[in-house]
């Protein structure tokens, strides 16, 4: 599933229970150096690293949401996103 995101949910075919996996990827990210994965801004302040950082757990709890409708119990879930 790929979005704006700097994450993405990804799912994969699995002999699990709901017939799939998920996981989640880096989707964008930065290269300041030869196999370097960067996925903040430089950061000057720590200020600046705190509003990074909040930025990345929010990223990560929206995935958490999409996740979590996946694995949903009742009418919602489990549901493949393929």
């Amino acid at each position: 599933m790929r979005n704006n995101s700097q994450f993405e949910l990804v799912e994969s075919v699995a002999l699990t229970r709901s017939g799939f996996e998920v996981r989640v990827n880096v989707a964008r990210f930065s290269s300041a150096r030869d196999n370097e994965i960067t996925i903040t801004n430089g950061c000057a302040s720590f200020a600046e690293f705190d509003q990074e950082i909040t930025r990345l757990v929010d990223a990560l709890e929206e995935i958490r949401t999409q996740g979590e409708t996946r694995f949903a119990d009742g009418p919602f879930g489990p549901k493949s996103i393929l």
